[in-house]
């Protein structure tokens, strides 16, 4: 009879006489684990014990049939020598299974080795009892007693209890990451504290340490955004965003105001490209929106489009940016109209719009009608503001109404209107001037204000008063 591995190369386990495993360098054993109790082990070596007796009684069914074959009659010969190769068939179906079995056992084997060794680690590393425990079980080949250490349903147990923990923990990190936010949003407005910027940027870094949540990120973000802290605000608005696209139930509304400030800041840094292709995103954003708020849709797309058309403006492309802008005069009329905001969208249109006009050279009574119908909203939103609180929502509709004013004494000024081009900017001033003294950071607003005052005068050859309106610049203007 052939040996059993004359016509298949295997990797021989020899099992018969084995009482135990070795765990280790092989070269170098120093553990031994006691295995032939358990049950994997068990049913691997029976499993190839059977494989192998099989394989003796195929391959001495082979050798009988192969030696009828010499004297059978030549008609006679074809079935046996089918039966031979349905036997051999199966002779290399049974390698193969052996070739499984005994790999199989090698990864059993090779299994308990990394076992030995990561138990091994965790006990020196640990002061745990448990480790300790396991350890020595292990190394007296005490399977059962290891075993129990690690009963999966009393592991189950104590998951649950450490999800709980987390859960408390995410919780009071999310409650102090709040806190801290409230206490930058406070500082923020702190306006009389000289290190008011960088006490509020230190409040919202330990706001982030708590809870790195897209709010947070948001919130710090548009902080450095309004004190002209671009490339800061630009990586915390792209964090804020990646950390809110993780929710697959992210609020779209949330991520339209990410998209829209990120774009709006690319646009302050003068990156037109990148603040074209965000706005262009912004838009898709809009189109999910409408299928589920059809209001909060439009008021969000008359600020994308506004902004796209903004960008436009900044690339020269004039005719593109018009365009847009007399597609918002029509979406706008169909706005609910309920905030002091909404009806301000008519008017930043309607100045857009008017400057894009002046820039061409046009200066037709149309192109003061917008203006003129932009300052009279601007007008009435202030009005009507609640006193209590127009000390805190009056400074972008203060400053709206500045530059509204700066941009009619333009217009006037180029038809050589220069006497109503004064009195347009020296209502300008007086408002830009009330307005910095609430809030600092209009200082740049009053300059130019007052720069353009002076050459007005300048242009009327009142150059006393164009040299006071001067001399009252800072210094980076003069």
């Amino acid at each position: 009879m052939s040996d059993l591995n004359s016509d298949h190369k295997s990797n021989d386990i020899h099992i018969e006489n084995s009482t135990v495993a070795a765990v280790g360098d092989h070269n170098n054993v120093t553990q031994y684990l006691y295995v032939r109790e358990l049950r994997d082990y068990q049913r691997l070596t029976d499993q190839i014990k059977k494989s192998e007796n099989k394989l003796k009684d195929i391959e001495n069914d082979i050798e009988s049939d192969k030696s009828d074959l010499q004297h059978l009659p030549e008609p006679n010969k074809s079935n046996k020598e089918k039966r031979i190769s349905e036997k051999e068939k199966e002779k290399s179906n049974i390698y193969q299974e052996l070739d499984q079995f005994k790999d199989e056992l090698n990864q059993f084997l090779e299994g308990f080795k990394l076992l030995d060794k990561q138990v091994s680690e965790a006990a020196i590393n640990s002061s745990n009892e448990w480790i300790k425990q396991a350890k020595a079980h292990l190394e007296r080949g005490e399977i059962q007693e290891f075993d129990a250490i690690f009963d999966k349903s009393e592991m189950q147990k104590e998951l649950n209890k450490l999800n709980d923990k987390r859960q408390q923990i995410n919780l009071e990190e999310e409650t102090l990451g709040q806190k801290f936010l409230i206490a930058a949003l406070r500082e923020a407005i702190k306006y009389n504290e000289p290190n008011r910027i960088e006490t509020t940027c230190k409040i919202f870094e330990n706001a982030l340490e708590a809870s790195r949540t897209a709010k947070i990120l948001f919130q710090y973000a548009l902080f450095l955004e309004k004190n002209k802290r671009y490339d800061q605000a630009v990586l915390l608005y792209q964090e804020a965003k990646e950390v809110l696209e993780q929710n697959p139930n992210k609020d779209l509304h949330f991520l339209f105001s990410i998209m829209n400030n990120l774009a709006n800041v690319y646009l302050a840094q003068n990156k037109l490209e990148e603040a074209e292709v965000t706005f262009k995103k912004v838009l898709e954003i809009t189109e999910k929106l409408a299928q589920d708020k059809p209001d909060e849709y439009l008021r969000l797309l008359i600020i994308a489009l506004n902004n796209l058309a903004n960008v436009y403006s900044d690339q020269n492309k004039v005719d593109k940016a018009i365009d847009i802008y007399q597609q918002l005069l029509k979406k706008e009329k169909e706005l609910d109209k309920k905030t002091p905001k909404d009806y301000q969208y008519r008017a930043i249109i309607l100045y857009n719009l008017a400057d894009l006009h002046l820039s061409k050279n046009e200066f037709d009574q149309a192109i003061e009608d917008e203006y003129q119908e932009a300052l009279q909203i601007i007008k009435e939103i202030r009005e009507k503001l609640d006193p209590k609180k127009k000390h805190i929502y009056d400074f972008p509709f203060a400053a709206f109404h500045v530059k509204i004013l700066n941009s009619l004494a333009d217009f006037h000024s180029r038809k050589n209107e220069f006497d109503t081009a004064i009195d347009e900017c020296k209502k300008a001033l007086q408002i830009a001037e009330e307005l910095v003294q609430k809030n600092p950071n209009y200082q740049k607003l009053v300059a130019d204000t007052r720069c353009k005052l002076s050459d007005l005068y300048h242009y009327q050859n009142q150059f006393n008063k164009a040299l006071d309106e001067y001399e009252y610049l800072p210094k980076e203007q003069k």
